[in-house]
Protein backbone atom coordinates (compact mmCIF):
# COMPACT_ATOMS: atom_id res chain seq x y z
CA UNK A 1 0.00 0.00 0.00
CA UNK A 2 2.80 2.44 0.23
CA UNK A 3 4.52 2.17 -2.64
CA UNK A 4 1.36 3.27 -4.86
CA UNK A 5 1.19 6.54 -2.09
CA UNK A 6 4.60 6.88 -2.79
CA UNK A 7 4.17 6.95 -6.78
CA UNK A 8 0.71 9.39 -6.13
CA UNK A 9 2.55 11.85 -4.30
CA UNK A 10 5.99 11.89 -6.11
CA UNK A 11 3.62 12.12 -9.85
CA UNK A 12 1.93 15.14 -8.54
CA UNK A 13 4.65 16.87 -7.45
CA UNK A 14 5.98 16.12 -10.25
CA UNK A 15 3.18 18.11 -11.91
CA UNK A 16 3.13 21.31 -10.22
CA UNK A 17 6.92 21.84 -10.59
CA UNK A 18 6.24 21.49 -14.03
CA UNK A 19 3.12 23.66 -14.22
CA UNK A 20 5.73 25.95 -12.28
CA UNK A 21 7.86 26.50 -15.32
CA UNK A 22 4.75 26.69 -17.37
CA UNK A 23 6.22 23.95 -19.19
CA UNK A 24 2.40 22.76 -20.64
CA UNK A 25 1.97 26.29 -21.62
CA UNK A 26 5.34 25.68 -23.70
CA UNK A 27 4.51 22.87 -25.35
CA UNK A 28 1.23 23.51 -26.59
CA UNK A 29 2.22 26.99 -27.59
CA UNK A 30 5.72 24.48 -29.79
CA UNK A 31 2.57 21.98 -31.26
CA UNK A 32 0.33 24.61 -32.27
CA UNK A 33 2.53 27.54 -33.85
CA UNK A 34 6.07 26.24 -34.26
CA UNK A 35 7.61 28.37 -31.07
CA UNK A 36 10.36 27.35 -29.63
CA UNK A 37 10.65 27.72 -25.90
CA UNK A 38 12.83 30.03 -24.72
CA UNK A 39 13.38 32.17 -28.12
CA UNK A 40 11.93 34.01 -30.31
CA UNK A 41 11.96 31.38 -33.08
CA UNK A 42 9.19 29.83 -34.62
CA UNK A 43 9.28 26.92 -37.22
CA UNK A 44 7.26 27.20 -40.88
CA UNK A 45 4.28 25.73 -40.73
CA UNK A 46 5.20 23.14 -43.39
CA UNK A 47 8.29 21.83 -40.96
CA UNK A 48 6.11 21.58 -37.88
CA UNK A 49 3.44 19.69 -40.43
CA UNK A 50 6.55 17.15 -41.87
CA UNK A 51 7.47 16.33 -38.26
CA UNK A 52 4.28 16.07 -36.46
CA UNK A 53 3.24 13.56 -39.79
CA UNK A 54 6.25 11.26 -39.25
CA UNK A 55 5.94 11.48 -35.53
CA UNK A 56 2.54 10.02 -36.26
CA UNK A 57 3.70 7.39 -39.11
CA UNK A 58 6.43 6.27 -36.32
CA UNK A 59 4.68 5.93 -33.18
CA UNK A 60 2.05 3.85 -35.48
CA UNK A 61 4.92 2.04 -36.86
CA UNK A 62 6.09 1.10 -33.49
CA UNK A 63 2.41 -0.07 -32.02
CA UNK A 64 1.63 -2.40 -35.10
CA UNK A 65 5.34 -4.02 -35.20
CA UNK A 66 4.75 -4.77 -31.54
CA UNK A 67 1.51 -5.86 -31.33
CA UNK A 68 1.72 -8.84 -33.40
CA UNK A 69 3.85 -12.07 -32.50
CA UNK A 70 4.63 -14.28 -35.31
CA UNK A 71 6.07 -17.24 -33.33
CA UNK A 72 4.34 -20.00 -33.67
CA UNK A 73 3.03 -22.68 -30.32
CA UNK A 74 5.72 -23.83 -28.52
CA UNK A 75 5.53 -27.80 -27.62
CA UNK A 76 6.33 -29.03 -24.70
CA UNK A 77 8.81 -32.12 -25.04
CA UNK A 78 9.68 -34.83 -22.14
CA UNK A 79 13.19 -34.96 -21.19
CA UNK A 80 14.94 -37.43 -22.36
CA UNK A 81 16.75 -39.27 -19.51
CA UNK A 82 13.56 -39.85 -17.54
CA UNK A 83 11.59 -41.86 -20.09
CA UNK A 84 14.57 -43.86 -21.95
CA UNK A 85 14.69 -46.61 -19.30
CA UNK A 86 11.26 -47.78 -19.69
Amino acid sequence: MRKPIIILCLSLSLIIILEQFKLWDSLLLFLLVGTVPGTGWSLPPFAMLTGLTFAVIFSTFVVFSHATDNSGPTEKTLPKKRYSRI
